[in-house]
C-alpha cells in the first residue's frame, strides 16, 4: 500500500470534514443573526408604540380630567393619550387606548410554547404582538415619605395624581435559534422596563 495516498486520503479527509463543519457553523449564525435581528425589530416597534400611549397617558383637551385611567389590572389598563399616538388627524382631544394580556391564553401557533398575544386596541381597531411576558405595576407618591408605595391596580390609588407606572415586556422568537446539548430549544429573547411619570397626571391640580 502506498503510503502517501492513504496520507493524501486522511489528510484530504480531515480538510472536508473541517470544511463541512465551517459551512454548518456559518450557516447556523446566519440562521441565528437573521431570527436575532426580526425578533428585535419587533420588539423595537412596539416599545415606540408603548412609549408614546404611555407618556402621553393623560392627555385630554379638559385639563382637570384627574381620572384619565378607566379600568387597570396588572395585565390591562385602558386609558385616555395623546392623539399622536391613535393616528387621530385633526382631533386635539384624548384618545382612549386599551391594552391587555391573557398570560395564560398561550397562542399554540409558533414553535415558542410561551408566547401570547397583548392586544391594543383604539378607535381605528384591534392589534396584537406576540409576547412571553407583559406586567404593569401601578405606584403613588407618598407625600408623607416621598417614596413610591405599589398599589395593586389605578382603583386602590387614592387620586390619579403623583402616579408613576412601570410597564414590563419581553418577547422571544417564534422559531428556536438553536437546540442546546441537551436537546432544549432556545429562543432569541429580549426584554425591556421603563418606568413612567406621566407630565400631564403629575402636575398640581385639584
Amino acid at each position: 500500500m502506498n503510503i502517501g495516498i492513504v496520507t493524501s486520503y486522511v489528510i484530504g479527509g480531515f480538510m472536508l470534514i473541517s470544511i463541512l463543519a465551517f459551512n454548518i457553523n456559518l450557516n447556523t449564525t446566519g440562521q441565528e443573526t437573521t431570527i436575532s435581528t426580526i425578533n428585535q425589530e419587533k420588539r423595537d416597534n412596539l416599545v415606540q408604540l408603548l412609549s408614546c400611549d404611555f407618556n402621553g397617558l393623560g392627555y385630554s383637551d379638559d385639563v382637570f380630567n384627574n381620572t384619565p385611567i378607566s379600568e387597570g389590572s396588572e395585565y390591562e389598563i385602558e386609558f385616555r393619550t395623546s392623539p399622536a399616538c391613535v393616528d387621530s388627524g385633526d382631533d386635539t382631544s384624548g384618545e382612549i387606548v386599551r391594552l391587555y394580556a391573557d398570560p395564560t391564553d398561550l397562542v399554540g401557533e409558533t414553535t415558542n410554547p410561551n408566547d401570547f398575544y397583548l392586544y391594543r386596541v383604539d378607535k381605528n381597531g384591534t392589534s396584537r404582538y406576540l409576547v412571553t411576558y407583559f406586567y404593569i405595576t401601578y405606584y403613588q407618591k407618598n407625600i408623607l415619605t416621598g417614596n413610591w408605595d405599589e398599589e395593586s391596580s389605578p382603583h386602590t390609588l387614592p387620586s390619579q395624581r403623583e402616579i408613576k407606572i412601570r410597564v414590563e415586556t419581553m418577547i422571544e422568537s417564534e422559531e428556536p435559534i438553536r437546540i442546546s446539548p441537551q436537546g432544549d430549544y432556545i429562543y432569541h429573547r429580549t426584554a425591556w422596563t421603563r418606568e413612567f411619570i406621566p407630565n400631564v397626571m403629575n402636575h398640581p391640580w385639584n
